[in-house]
């Protein structure tokens, strides 16, 4: 947030592409896109669920502004409060608070781990309800016919990955190790 002191500034990029993705819940990664229309249609998500796109929309995948996320929240829950928010969005960002390690949330690995039968996914993302559960967190590698025969051809009836979540996943990282150095110089460290 500019002009606060208490927030670190980092340069978040400004693409408008991937916030419109995010905020409608076509990512492409059904994880993703479910719990952010499970906002949008309920008002709510679990906490796990909105660290999940808060970390995906910020320093995990998209490097997003923390602010835009907040913002998000603000229109669409149920529970918002902005003090809290803000706190919770600055540190899923890590422009309010660092440690030493630093949790990345892969939006394919966490969301089999949260869903592992795809139920929640098929619940928010019906264009996915009939792809087998071995494709479901990452329906674009299914095989042709198998996403013939669910109806839902990805990059048609389903947004292909906005993101290529090795390569963004790996620039993200660089880029928070960077500032994390840089912090560390200015500052020194917490020992």
């Amino acid at each position: 947030m500019k002009g606060n002191a208490l927030c670190i500034q980092l340069p978040w990029d400004d693409n408008d592409q991937y916030l419109e993705a995010w905020r409608q819940g076509q990512t492409g990664f059904p994880w993703i896109d479910a719990i952010i229309r499970q906002c949008r249609q309920e008002g709510w998500a679990h906490f796990l669920a909105r660290q999940s796109i808060a970390v995906f929309s910020t320093r995990g995948y998209m490097w997003l502004s923390w602010v835009l996320g907040k913002d998000f929240f603000q229109e669409f829950m149920l529970d918002f409060e902005q003090p809290l928010s803000s706190v919770c969005w600055m540190q899923s960002s890590c422009s309010g608070f660092f440690c030493n390690q630093i949790e990345s949330y892969n939006p394919c690995v966490i969301g089999k781990q949260m869903d592992m039968e795809g139920q929640y996914i098929k619940t928010y993302v019906p264009e996915l309800q009939a792809f087998p559960v071995e494709y479901i967190h990452q329906p674009w590698k299914a095989p042709q016919y198998i996403q013939e025969e669910a109806g839902c051809i990805i990059g048609v009836d389903y947004p292909k990955p906005v993101v290529d979540v090795c390569n963004q996943e790996e620039l993200c990282c660089k880029r928070i190790q960077a500032i994390m150095t840089a912090l560390y110089e200015m500052y020194g460290t917490n020992q």
